[in-house]
C-alpha cells in the first residue's frame, strides 16, 4: 500500500513534468501489473490499482494514451477479467464526469465530451452482461423462462418503443393488456460469479444514468432488462431445486437477491427523476406501467401456502420497500401527471 501511495503521489504532483518515455513505462507497468494480480491481492488494493490508472488516463487521455479506453473495454468483455473491467468503467466515469477543481475549464469540457462519446459502447458492455446472466438463469427455471431482453443497440433508425397504444385504442386499455402473463415468476438463484457480474453492471449503469442525456439512450429492451432484476428483489425465498436447504446458504441467497434488487432499483429511480422524455413517450409509459403491474403482483402475492405462512410484502427487504416506493411517487408524479396534461 506504501507503494501505491508513492505512485499516487508522483501521478497528482510530478506527473506533468516527467518525461514521455518515463510516463509510457509507469503506465505500462502499472497497468500489467494490475491485470496479473487482480485476482491475488484484496479488493481495496485492487481498487487502488485502478484508480491510479484512471488517475493517469485522466491526465494524458486521449492525447498521451490513446488505448486508455480501449484496454478498460477489452478488459470488461473478456470473462476472466470482467469485474476488473467493469470496476474500471465505474472509477473512470466517476472521476472524469466529476473532475477535481485541479484541471482546467477546457479540460473538463473535453472530457465531459469524450465521455459521452465512450456512452454507446459502454451501454452496449454492461447491457450484454446483463442479458447474459439472464438467458444463462431462465434456463435454471422449471417453468417457463421469462422472455429473454435483447441487446442494447445504439441505432438512431431503430424505434425505441413500440408503436404507441393511442393509435390502436386507449391508453389504458393498453396498459392492461398482456398483463395477465407475470414475466418475473420463478427466479431461482443466480451463482456467485453472475451475482457479481450483475451487481457491478447495475452500478456501473447507475452511474452513468445520473449524468448522460437518458432520452438518448434509453431503449425498450434495457429498461426491460432492468425490471428482470429489479424483480429479483420480489422474491425472498430461493426458487431452487434443493428446497430442503434453508440454513446458511438460504440466507446468502436472500441477500444477494436483495442486492440485485435495490441496485435496479436505484437504476429504475435515475430514469424517473431524470424527467426522461423518449421519442415514443406513449410507449415508455406503457411499458414502465406493465413492468411495475408485475412487480406490484410479485410483491402483494399471498404466501398462506408456504412455510413462511407469511404475504410476501412482510418478507422484502426494508430499503428494498423503500426504493420502490420511491419509484411509485416518481412514476406517479412525474410521468402520469405530466401524461394527463398533455
Amino acid at each position: 500500500m506504501y507503494c501505491l501511495t508513492v505512485l499516487e503521489h508522483i501521478i497528482k504532483k510530478v506527473w506533468i513534468r516527467m518525461p514521455g518515455p518515463d510516463k509510457a513505462e509507469l503506465r505500462t507497468r502499472l497497468h500489467r501489473f494490475m491485470i496479473s494480480h487482480h485476482l491475488k491481492v484484496p479488493n481495496f488494493i485492487c481498487n487502488k490499482l485502478g484508480k491510479l490508472v484512471v488517475d493517469i488516463g485522466r491526465l494524458d487521455w486521449p492525447h498521451f494514451f490513446p488505448d486508455f479506453f480501449m484496454n478498460i473495454h477489452q478488459l470488461a468483455q473478456a470473462p476472466e477479467t470482467a469485474p476488473l473491467g467493469l470496476m474500471l468503467i465505474q472509477t473512470a466515469f466517476e472521476e472524469f464526469t466529476s473532475p477535481r477543481e485541479d484541471l482546467a475549464v477546457t479540460r473538463k469540457e473535453e472530457l465531459h465530451r469524450l465521455m459521452l462519446e465512450q456512452v454507446p459502447v459502454v451501454l452496449n458492455i454492461l447491457a450484454g452482461h446483463l442479458d447474459a446472466v439472464l438467458e444463462k438463469h431462465s434456463h435454471l427455471v422449471t417453468a417457463t423462462p421469462p422472455p429473454s431482453p435483447t441487446h442494447y443497440q445504439n441505432n438512431s433508425q431503430q424505434t425505441l418503443f413500440s408503436t404507441s397504444p393511442l393509435h390502436t385504442g386507449s391508453l389504458l386499455s393498453g396498459m392492461f393488456k398482456s398483463t395477465s402473463k407475470n414475466p418475473f415468476q420463478c427466479m431461482p438463484p443466480l451463482d456467485a460469479e453472475s451475482h457479481q457480474l450483475s451487481v457491478l453492471s447495475l452500478r456501473c449503469l447507475a452511474q452513468l444514468l445520473s449524468w448522460i442525456p437518458l432520452s438518448s439512450y434509453i431503449t425498450s429492451s434495457l429498461l426491460t432488462t432492468v425490471f428482470h432484476f429489479a424483480s429479483f428483489g420480489c422474491h425472498p425465498e430461493p426458487v431452487s431445486i434443493d428446497v430442503m436447504n434453508v440454513g446458511m446458504q438460504h440466507v446468502q441467497t436472500l441477500r444477494r437477491n436483495t442486492e440485485l434488487g435495490i441496485q435496479a432499483m436505484g437504476c429504475i429511480n435515475e430514469i424517473m427523476s431524470k424527467h426522461c422524455i423518449p421519442a415514443d413517450y406513449e410507449g415508455f409509459l406503457l411499458q414502465v406501467f406493465q413492468d411495475t403491474f408485475h412487480l406490484l403482483q410479485n410483491l402483494t402475492k399471498d404466501n398462506s401456502k408456504s412455510a413462511a405462512g407469511r404475504n410476501t410484502l412482510a418478507s422484502i427487504d426494508d430499503m428494498y420497500v423503500e426504493k420502490f416506493t420511491e419509484f411509485l411517487q416518481l412514476f406517479v408524479n412525474l410521468h402520469l401527471k405530466r401524461f394527463e396534461s398533455s
